[in-house]
């Protein structure tokens, strides 16, 4: 309910990207979240809720336990 209320901290990974392609094809479903939990002790360390992870070119790809979701021109993308 606080978290409804107050909204959540995020935090960009900074020493992470997310894992190319190449090294872990996205779709081979191996469960591996390592990346991800790392990527949020990250972002935990500073305080954060939360982590907004990239790609090699920067772009954003994912957070680490949640999903994202941006209003632009007041539709949801």
């Amino acid at each position: 309910e606080e978290q409804l209320e107050a909204g959540q901290w995020l935090s960009i990974a900074t020493g992470l990207r997310r894992n190319p392609a190449e090294a872990l094809n996205p779709a081979w479903k191996t469960g591996n979240y390592l990346n991800n939990l790392l990527c949020l002790r990250e972002a935990r360390s500073r305080g954060a809720d939360e982590v907004v992870i990239l790609n090699q070119s920067g772009e954003i790809t994912e957070a680490a336990v949640c999903n994202l979701g941006f209003i632009r021109d007041g539709e949801l993308v």
